[in-house]
């Protein structure tokens, strides 16, 4: 029979032996290519398997990372003929045609579908058949999408992303909120405001 404590409702195993071989959270990323702050989060949320001594920072075994990462689908392959953009290592989805576009975001180059497939960061659109209904920005926008799928608070048909570098984000999607006040969003709590003028994110985005 396997032994075990509880810890805040977590089954945590007793060990029979002093776990060797470890690495750190810094070498654990480097090794698997995820980043050292979405270990920790998925550690500190008991998800990634981990060890703990004495309730110090969290210790891993590379082989049961690697497992966890692709039972849990973390871990992507695509055949290289596939590949949109060999560089950066992602297919994107495809462009948006005519019956999905808002007539307000007409002129946004370089707009595509969100889809289930890996995607860049970015500002994305929630919309509802062709209101642009909210505006969030993230360096995963699947996961954050699917976050307000689960949550189901807002009503939306399909999803639309502009590809934007993360130091950009802010700038772009407060101003788009600011633009185009979707009802979701608060203009007054929720926008952030960069240095970079509306106006000229705007104009840079094709939106001025």
């Amino acid at each position: 029979m396997s032994k075990f404590v509880i810890v805040e409702g977590v089954q945590y195993h007793k060990l029979e032996e002093y776990p060797v071989g470890l690495k750190s959270s810094s070498e654990t990323a480097e090794i698997v290519g995820m980043y050292e702050d979405r270990i920790l989060r998925l550690a500190d949320a008991k998800q990634m398997p981990h060890y703990r001594f004495d309730g110090g920072p969290p210790r891993f075994r590379i082989k049961e990372v690697k497992e966890w990462m692709v039972d849990t689908g973390k871990v992507y392959w695509y055949s290289g003929s596939k590949f949109s953009h060999q560089v950066v290592n992602y297919q994107a989805p495809p462009d948006v045609k005519g019956a999905d576009l808002p007539k307000e975001l007409a002129n946004l180059k370089g707009l595509l579908h969100l889809s289930s497939l890996i995607a860049p960061s970015g500002v994305y659109f929630l919309v509802d058949g062709k209101e642009v209904v909210y505006i969030g920005q993230s360096v995963s926008p699947t996961e954050r999408v699917g976050t307000h799928r689960r949550e189901q608070t807002k009503t939306f048909t399909h999803v639309l992303l502009l590809p934007i570098p993360q130091s950009d984000l802010n700038n772009v999607e407060g101003a788009l909120i600011r633009s185009l006040k979707p009802k979701y969003n608060s203009v007054k709590n929720g926008a952030p405001r960069g240095k970079v003028s509306d106006e000229d994110v705007l104009k840079e985005i094709n939106m001025g």
